[in-house]
């Protein structure tokens, strides 16, 4: 694809790692966020270079000119408790800021327009891979508002010459990264005994490095153009065997208590974590082929390599 890409979300997780990738190799890169925030590898005539998120959610939203390709990364994930104001803004930003968005690039005539969404589409609990073609089965609202979202920009990219393309990563992982992984981090930092060692469910994951990569590869390939897309390291294990890789990354011994799955569960539900223990707990694993087939991407790192580098004092 030609042109300049546009990172919407550039302070985020995701959001920071896509734009560092692109630049580093050279791409022309323009990132925008919520916060204010503007970075450019590009130089933009200030009348030209009218893109904002918009700390007002309200105001219009537009994509730069130039731009031949949109990678929105934008999101809000966590939330702890289902008020209405929280799921408010589940919609405000994961359902209505993608779609404004969407409507901006197709206007503008982007090429491509990358929509990072999440495995959870799928629900969770399955003793099966979720591919592409998986049903619908929102567990929350978060999950709720991407599947909402996708079949919004579903219908917008219809018919158009602009191409959509859906990646749904399960948890994605990093230094740094927010969720489960910093606080499962954090836990194995001090040194105490943890209630992990009967946690023997199936789980995929994506480390940060693998999901760039796949994201670069969706924005240069062909044949990503109006695709769906479940993608993950392609090396699976257990949150019993995550929780050893983390403890071995930071050079840490870990001792892991075998709480049965079930009391696991009831156990932190008590003391008002039972939506994370219910996540950690269930089986969730990606069959990734498709995108491994369409457009001829390995993950360029193990699991193990992964963790590993999400402790690594960085450069």
């Amino acid at each position: 694809m030609s042109g300049i890409v546009q990172i919407v979300g550039v302070t985020g997780f995701i959001g920071r790692h896509v734009f560092k990738a692109l630049s580093e190799a050279g791409s022309s890169v323009i990132g925008t966020s919520r916060k204010g925030r503007e970075l450019a590898n590009v130089q933009m005539d200030s009348s030209v270079f009218v893109c904002s998120d918009a700390n007002n959610l309200e105001e219009d939203v537009l994509v730069c000119q130039g731009v031949g390709v949109v990678v929105f990364c934008a999101g809000l994930a966590h939330v702890h408790k289902s008020s209405g104001v929280e799921i408010s803004g589940f919609e405000q930003v994961n359902v209505d800021l993608p779609v404004r968005y969407a409507q901006a690039a197709i206007a503008a005539g982007v090429g491509r327009f990358l929509y990072i969404s999440s495995i959870g589409v799928h629900g969770e609990g399955s003793s099966e891979p979720y591919f592409e073609g998986s049903g619908f089965a929102p567990s929350d609202e978060y999950s709720r508002s991407k599947v909402a979202a996708e079949q919004e920009l579903a219908r917008l990219f219809r018919g158009t010459d602009s191409e959509l393309v859906i990646i749904r990563p399960p948890m994605v992982y990093g230094r740094n990264a927010p969720g489960n992984f910093s606080r499962l981090a954090s836990l194995v930092q001090k040194g105490l005994p943890l209630p992990f060692g009967g946690l023997h469910n199936p789980r995929s994951f994506i480390s940060i490095q693998n999901l760039v990569s796949f994201l670069v590869q969706c924005i240069e390939h062909p044949d990503a153009g109006g695709k769906v897309f479940v993608v993950s390291d392609n090396d699976d294990t257990t949150t019993c065997g995550f929780v050893r890789e983390i403890a071995e990354a930071q050079g840490r011994s870990v001792r892991l208590l075998p709480v049965p799955a079930w009391l696991f569960v009831a156990g932190l539900t008590l003391l008002g974590q039972g939506k994370a223990a219910r996540k950690l707990s269930a089986p969730l694993t990606v069959d990734c082929s498709h995108a491994m087939k369409t457009l001829g991407w390995r993950p360029p790192y193990s699991l193990r390599e992964g963790v590993r580098m999400s402790f690594e004092k960085p450069r």
